[in-house]
């Protein structure tokens, strides 16, 4: 490790000898009522460019905690700053309302250590109100993009490209990327086929074999290793989370490889009666189609709009309006012919003719 981030280091655990961030309001906070008669003496104030910069300067500020509250340098402003000096430290009012959001005083830095997340964002919603209803600005609000510890991940866009403008000049390049991705996966191979055209074959069981129940072993007990209680500490602090954006680009990408590598899928239906049906069908076929294919060997009174596919053992619908590959059926897979209201899984749905034509032949 450098000098200079053993420095740096050093002074951030010199800063922040107190350190947290609280989600929930406590029941004895008072502070609320102090931030209310701030902002009414802020609104008495002179609608000039000295309050509305500040208040764009707050703004600013607060975005930067709230998008990431674990991230200690957002979380600290040197008391010298020649922009903090010129849109807070000249005006008392403004001042007094930075200075309520929680920030002390820390040798040469106004330092954050407690992040009262509720009253923050409470805070941020009152400075977008007042730009808009005293100076006509509509600010883009960022609220939906602010951390949520009740979700794995947090925002890790470049949104402040452009810090002196305040505008958003920047792009989600993760954003594009899943478009591009996604685009290529969503092509269907929506050509006339038949059910003859995949290869189809039927299988019956005269007796299913069930699993058997399995004993729990009473010498079976359950111990968190080291790494995983590490990993769920972490998780506590809200700290190492992946981005969802990011996640869900490289599921998509790992979709569009395996569509590449394997274009047609061997699926097998489970239908009632201990059937079995086999297809290969290609994958970027839609589900629609797949399912009117299969409508075409089922008795008369079964209907499509009787029943579903369905994959086990999540019991997870699948979407009709997309193909198998958007759906993540690949290589080979395994849905369920389910019933939507009255069960009839002792009822043998197939044709008797199509029963005899896909027998497997030995």
């Amino acid at each position: 490790m450098s000098n200079d981030s053993m420095s740096a280091t050093s002074d951030f655990d010199e800063l922040f000898k107190v350190n947290s961030v609280e989600y929930i309001k406590r029941s004895d906070d008072k502070s609320d009522s102090e931030i209310e008669n701030i902002f009414k003496r802020l609104a008495e104030l002179d609608n000039n460019n000295v309050k509305k910069d500040g208040c764009k300067y707050l703004i600013k500020i607060l975005e930067n905690i709230l998008l990431d509250p674990s991230n200690l340098k957002t979380r600290r402003i040197r008391i010298s700053n020649d922009v903090f000096t010129k849109y807070i430290s000249n005006n008392g009012v403004l001042l007094k309302l930075f200075v309520s959001f929680g920030f002390v005083v820390v040798k040469e830095f106004y330092v954050l250590q407690v992040v009262e997340f509720h009253k923050l964002v409470n805070a941020y919603k009152q400075l977008i109100f007042m730009l808009d209803e005293s100076f006509g600005l509509k600010h883009r609000s960022m609220e939906s993009h602010f951390f949520d510890p009740f979700k794995s991940y947090k925002h890790n866009a470049n949104v402040y490209a452009n810090s002196e403008s305040f505008e958003l000049v920047s792009k989600d390049l993760t954003k594009i990327g899943i478009d591009e991705v996604y685009k290529d996966i969503s092509e269907r191979q929506d050509i006339a086929s038949t059910l003859d055209d995949w290869n189809p074959s039927i299988k019956q069981e005269l007796s299913p074999v069930r699993p058997s129940k399995i004993a729990a072993d009473s010498n079976d007990s359950f111990s968190p290793s080291t790494a995983s209680l590490i990993k769920m500490y972490n998780i506590g602090k809200n700290e190492n989370f992946e981005s969802k954006s990011k996640k869900e680009l490289e599921t998509l990408k790992t979709k569009s490889e395996h569509a590449k590598r394997c274009p047609v899928v061997e699926l097998k239906i489970r239908l009632p009666k201990s059937t079995t049906l086999l297809i290969h069908v290609p994958v970027k076929s839609p589900v629609r189609t797949v399912r009117s294919n299969i409508q075409k060997i089922l008795l008369d009174d079964v209907s499509l709009e009787d029943w579903h596919l369905v994959e086990f053992p999540i019991r997870r619908r699948i979407n009709d309006d997309r193909t198998l590959l958007e759906e993540g059926i690949m290589f080979k897979s395994v849905l369920h012919f389910t019933f939507k209201e009255v069960q009839r899984n002792n009822y043998q749905v197939v044709k008797s003719e199509f029963l005899e034509k896909y027998k497997p032949r030995d």
